[in-house]
Order: C-alpha cells, then structure tokens, then sequence
C-alpha cells in the first residue's frame, strides 16, 4: 500500500455498522502482541485506537513493527470474537483484519514509553512532541481547542468582537519587565512585546467598537511559577458606556455559562447563587489574601484588642509597635495537629512569612493545652474562645503575631496549607467570587516610591480624588478580582477616560510631564477626541483551564511550555544571534559561557 492513499476512516468513525467493509486505516502503533500465529497492533490516531489484526503473509512484517511506529492498514472490518470485547475502547467492539501493511515511518528508541505516568519534567519538555501523545496531554490539547470555541460563541453571542491587536509596540510600566524587540530600521530603538493589550483596547472603545475580545498573547519577563509562565493567553475584554455593576454582572453571567458548558451541567446546578462580592479589606482581614478561597470557613480573626496590656510581653511589644495578634481555629482538628505536627508548623510558619507562631487545643475537660495559656487570665481566655470559636474539645488555634502586612498575609496562606491537610474542602467544587475596592497605589519596601497598584490606567473612586497627592495609599481603585478556589482567575478595572485625570495619576506615580508625553502621549490625546466610559477584564484562559481539568501546574494545558527557568529544553530557545546580526541591529554585547539548557531550579 502507497503512502499517498488516502486513509477512508478516522478511527473513532468505525463501528458494528462498518462490519465486512473495506477500509484503510493510519496512525500510530500503541502496543504489540504477537502470539506467533497472529499478531495483534493496537493503532492510534488523534481520535481513539482500533484493534489490527496480522495473520499469514504479513506475519513476518508484523513481527518487526514497534510502538510508535507509523503505518498505513487495509483490511476488512470484522466483529470481535465472544469473550474479547474491550469495552473500555470506543472501538472495542470491533477489529480490522489486515490485507496489506505500510510502514509509512519508523521509530527510534523511545526516551520515554507513551504510556509512562512517572517521567521527568526534563524528558517531557525536551520531547514535548512524544509528551503530546501520551492520553492525558491529548485530552488536555483537546479539551483546551473546546474551550476557547466554548468561549468564542459565548462572548460573540453578547456582540463582543474579536480583533487583533499589535505584538509590536512601546515599551511601558504595567508591573512586569517588558520582553524588548530590538529594531534594525531605527538604530538604538526597541520595541516591547505586550504584557497585555491594555492601550491599544482602550483605543479601541475610543474608536467606537463598544464591545471587544481576544485570545491575546501576553509576554511579563518576571519569576515563575506553576500558574505562571513568560507567554500566556489572556482572554481579554473591553466594554464601553458601562459601570461597574454592569461589567461585573455581564462578565459574571458569561463566565458561568462558559464553565457550565464545559463541564456540561447547567449553571444552576455549578452556581446556584450570585457571586460573593467582598472588598480587598474584607478578603485581607478575613482569609489573609486578596484572592480567598471560600471553599471553607477558617476566618482569621483579630485577638489584638483582647490580649492587649495582659501581661504577655510578646503581645504587647507586637501590639505597642503597632502590630496585630490573629488567629485560625481548626475545629475537631485534635487528632491532626499532634505535637510533632505542631512542631514542625513553627518550622513552616517562617515559609509563609510569619514572625512568630503559637498555638492552642482543647483537651477533654475543656481546659487550654497552649504554651501560652499561663499568660492569660481566665477571663481573657474566655473572650478568645468566644470570640474564635475555641470551645469543643479537639479543637485547635493557630495564633500568629506580628506586622499587619506580614502577619494577615502568613496566616492566609497557613489557612490555605492547613486546609489542603485536613481535607477541609471538595477538590471538585468550584468557588467563584469578586473582590473589589482594591488600593489605587502600593508603596516599595525599598525606597517608599508609590506605584499603581493595577495599573496606571484605573480609575479611582470619585470620592478619593482629593487623596491623590496628600495620602495616595488612602485612594481606592475600582478595580476588581474574579477568584476562583482561592486563584486570581481574572483582573479588571473600570478606566479613566478623561485626559485631566489621568495625567494626575501619572503624575502621582513620579511620572515627569516629559515621561508621560513620552510614554502615553497619544492615549492622552487620543481621550481629547471623544472617549466614552468603558472598563474591562482579562481572564488567565491557561490557569482557568489548568483549575478546570484538575491540573497543578499550567504547562499541562499548553502546548509547548517554557521551564521555570523560561527555556525551551526540544527546540534550545533562547540561543545565541550572530555577531553580524546583532551589528546590523546596533548592539554590542559581552559573550557570557553558554549555559546548557535543564529544567534545574
């Protein structure tokens, strides 16, 4: 059989209806058992895998196939003996018996075998294209295709438009370090690819496209981790003559479709209530991040007042310099938090930040086991029960101490640690909420500059614009968060639109009048000419997907990922530009030792 005839059938298109038809039939070879009078080759396309059966004449080029070699089969569809039915494969039912055999390519030795569950991050980026194959990255590539044409239908039946924006622009503040571009036609110039398309959607409500969406790529040269990588797809989107609420409501409504759709039940039964909004205060004084997992309960809960002046100097001395004493109660969590658990938590504790750490338990007689209960009165041990829920025996309290920043942000993230280890929550549930009001600005530990929180071109609520120079930390942006699980899922913010006003907010960032002519000069004149009030939200599509299908890590979700370290282990990427390319392009640099590319963090 020639390479170049066509294959009749995909897999996935036989059934008990194609029995004693004639077929051709190509894909991979999945596994071989050879029997000695025949020989059995599970074959493999994109789309399922069909038993082939060899007998006589092909018994001995049968005999030499090996997993992951390529072949073409003709033969006749037939019904699967009784007692032999797999009906764990679509095709199970069925066999082709084969009349003719082409090796269309054959298959070195495998690094890896397809079928390996246990294999190192290393050898599966290095050879992404035999990674690919294996059934749960497929089905991860598959289910990644439905998704983003779930979300195409769902933004597009709300008229949002899909446009294109540039990958080529100006290099500007927005968080991260730009990936710079340098141009050969302007000597000493560069470019920047976009960490999103934030100016140019802005344009777009301008130019009076009311309604846009993309699948856009963004580029942040910043450290990752396992939600993080340097180029990401954001589904990004932008509506005009709009507020708040509005945005909230609409963009809450299609994301609940699309997930619903996805895991094919009905938004009723995934989202039966409208999503929590909670302020960025709230989510910080509650669970100790500004992206709370509302799975389960475990507030975080302010003692400070309660163990004030009470003779327990630690407290105090935290409390005089104007810090805060919080705590975490575990209910019926006794048997858990064993000594040695404790122990080691002290240990953990510094991972997450904190300062110090003490804890408490309840024992059988409802007295206090702590290290610190000594220090307390039993009035003063009263109003903490009262006030955490400290009360049945079996309990347990985490109590942490410290800065506020410091303090809240460690705990949160023990509340987090801890309820993964004590199963506190269903792994298959899903949590949505917004949290808005976040702060317009952040001030550097470093050097005490301020920046903006979000971005330069958030709007800041109405009533906090007499702040804006005298106490900028003070200014609340309306900006907001769609969390999912206790992950950012999504960012947005309704956006200054008027040219007066975000000059002042470029001004209060350090930005000289020359820096903003410079950097923003057309968007400042741009929102000269008629710009209407609009806002946006760009959702993580990679870490959604990444939450939806289970996964820990985004690189199960992408095609080609980079390392932690931002390389590509199959194709060498980044690598070396010759010396003459990089004089045509005006720059001079000093060869460093070419580090060979690993996955080693």
């Amino acid at each position: 059989m020639s390479f170049l005839i066509k294959r009749t059938h995909r897999l996935n298109e036989l059934s008990s209806k194609n029995i004693s038809d004639k077929v051709r039939v190509m894909g991979w070879v999945a596994k071989v058992r050879n029997l000695g009078n025949m020989i059995f080759v599970d074959l493999r396309d994109r789309y399922s895998t069909l038993q082939v059966v060899f007998e006589e004449e092909l018994l001995e080029k049968a005999s030499k196939l090996r997993n992951e070699f390529v072949i073409g089969v003709e033969g006749v569809v037939r019904e699967r003996p009784q007692g032999m039915i797999n009906t764990k494969m679509l095709t199970g039912s069925i066999e082709v018996k084969a009349d003719s055999l082409a090796v269309l390519n054959k298959c070195e030795v495998l690094p890896f075998q397809i079928t390996d569950t246990d294999i190192s991050e290393h050898l599966r980026l290095k050879y992404r294209y035999l990674d690919l194959r294996r059934e749960k990255m497929r089905r991860n590539i598959i289910e990644r295709a439905r998704f983003t044409k779930i979300v195409r239908e769902e933004l597009e039946r709300e008229d949002f438009l899909d446009i294109e924006t540039p990958y080529l622009q100006k290099s500007t503040p927005e968080g991260a370090r730009d990936f710079v571009v340098p141009s050969r036609i302007h000597n000493g110039k560069f470019f920047a690819l976009p960490q999103s398309p934030q100016q140019y959607k802005q344009i777009l409500m301008i130019a009076g496209f009311d309604r846009y969406y993309q699948l856009a790529k963004c580029f942040r040269d910043e450290d990752l981790r396992a939600d993080r990588q340097p180029e990401f797809t954001q589904i990004d989107c932008e509506m005009s003559f709009i507020d708040q609420d509005e945005l909230l409501d609409e963009f809450e409504s299609i994301m609940k479709k699309i997930i619903s759709r996805f895991k094919n039940k009905t938004v009723e039964e995934l989202f039966p209530e409208p999503l929590t909004r909670m302020t960025y205060k709230d989510s910080v004084d509650y669970y100790g991040t500004d992206k709370p997992d509302i799975r389960f309960e475990n507030k975080l809960v302010d003692i400070s007042d309660i163990v004030r002046g009470k003779g327990f100097k630690v407290f105090d001395d935290i409390l005089e310099s104007g810090g805060i004493v919080n705590a975490l109660c575990f209910k019926d969590s006794g048997s858990y938090f064993t000594r040695k658990v404790l122990d080691n938590l002290m240990t953990t504790s510094k991972d997450y930040g904190l300062a110090g750490l003490s804890w408490a338990k309840k024992k059988e007689d409802l007295s206090w086991s702590s290290p610190i209960a000594k220090y307390f009165d039993s009035d003063t041990l009263s109003s903490i029960e009262e006030k955490t829920g400290f009360n049945k025996e079996g309990d347990t309290l985490i109590i942490g101490a410290g800065p506020y920043k410091k303090t809240k942000w460690g705990l949160g993230g023990l509340r987090n640690f801890l309820a993964k280890e004590l199963n506190l929550y269903d792994k298959n549930e899903l949590k949505l909420l917004w949290v808005v009001e976040f702060p317009m600005f952040e001030q550097s530990e470093e050097d005490g500059s301020i920046s903006a929180a979000h971005h330069p071109f958030t709007s800041p609520f109405r009533e906090d614009m007499d702040y804006l120079f005298t106490d900028p930390l003070r200014v609340r942006s309306r900006a907001y968060d769609m969390v999912l699980n206790g992950v950012e899922l999504a960012s947005g913010s309704i956006r200054i639109h008027d040219p007066e006003t975000q000059s002042k907010v470029f001004e209060a960032i350090g930005l000289t009048r020359k820096e903003i002519e410079s950097k923003f000069g057309f968007l400042i004149e741009a929102f000269k000419y008629g710009a209407p009030p609009h806002g946006g939200i760009a959702f993580g599509l990679d870490r959604l997907l990444m939450l939806l299908l289970g996964e820990e890590s985004i690189k199960e979700v992408i095609p080609f990922p980079k390392t932690n370290k931002a390389q590509d282990l199959m194709s060498g990427a980044p690598g070396t530009v010759s010396d003459k390319d990089l004089s045509d392009l005006g720059i001079k640099i000093t060869r460093m030792e070419e580090e060979s590319l690993d996955d080693s963090e």
